[in-house]
């Protein structure tokens, strides 16, 4: 029984991922210059157009409701992170009219460039529902996230998950009105810029505060309020891991380094 039930978990798991993959890669429009975007030196979170997979459902008066609302919580929650980011710089640039439809769009090239560019972060939404016989049920929001610095480590090293969906209900049952919430009790977005700058910090060998910012992705990631799927957010721990890691191998084979690393006691697990 246990044997069965644990092939139904890994199941759900997989097309749960796949259901994401598929959502994510249906938006109308491809990836546009962002207006926005200026290299100034702080970190960059680009905040793209919300989407509808469909442009019929652009008439549905609940999702426009939606829409709008999700586009301001999605504002206010990068918005608040910029506040709380100091002494690490964070800007967040308004990408009027880019709607990237998935991975695809981002070719080695433009993460390059987005990551000379300081930013972090891309992420964009698109809502969804189930049409039949003119009506609409079953609405739902996706919101695609681009963690720049690991995606472009992983056209060096493949596998690793610089994609990340989180889909908005999980449960199928759960009313349109309640999507706010269930985004505002998420924490995907704050480990996700953790993890940002952290790589980002780690390239340029500022292993204390690297190891500050991915030891906080990670402890935020163990919390289980996370609309991520499970298997792309074990896929994420693994590499958030490896990079502290490889912070404190890089730090002690530093010879300009002479800050606390050097002295761990458990290089292995040296986040709190």
């Amino acid at each position: 029984m246990k044997s069965i039930r644990s092939f139904s978990i890994t199941f759900q798991a997989i097309l749960f991922s796949f259901l994401l993959l598929l959502f994510c890669n249906t938006a109308p429009t491809q990836t546009i210059d962002c207006s926005g975007s200026s290299k100034s030196g702080n970190y960059q979170v680009y905040l793209d157009d919300l989407s509808y997979a469909n442009v019929s459902l652009s008439n549905d008066g609940q999702l426009q409701n939606l829409m709008k609302r999700l586009s301001f919580k999605l504002a206010s929650n990068v918005h608040a992170l910029t506040l709380e980011s100091t002494p690490i710089p964070l800007t967040v640039a308004y990408c009027e009219g880019r709607k990237p439809r998935g991975e695809g769009d981002f070719s080695e090239n433009l993460v390059d460039a987005l990551d000379d560019n300081n930013v972090i972060l891309e992420l964009w939404g698109q809502l969804d529902a189930t049409t039949q016989n003119g009506s609409i049920s079953n609405r739902k929001a996706s919101i695609c996230y681009v963690l720049v610095p690991v995606l472009l480590d992983e056209f060096k090293n493949p596998h690793k998950p610089g994609l990340q969906f989180a889909l908005y209900p999980k449960d199928a049952n759960i009313q349109s009105g309640e999507l706010i919430n269930l985004l505002e009790e998420s924490i995907e977005l704050e480990a996700f810029v953790a993890v940002g700058i952290g790589v980002n910090l780690l390239k340029n060998k500022k292993y204390d505060e690297a190891m500050k910012y991915l030891c906080k992705a990670q402890i935020i990631l163990r919390q289980q309020h996370t609309g991520i799927a499970e298997v792309k957010q074990n896929a994420l721990n693994d590499y958030i891991k490896q990079a502290v890691h490889k912070t404190v191998i890089d730090a002690r084979s530093d010879p300009n380094y002479t800050g606390s690393l050097i002295d761990l006691v458990d290089e292995n697990n040296p986040c709190p």
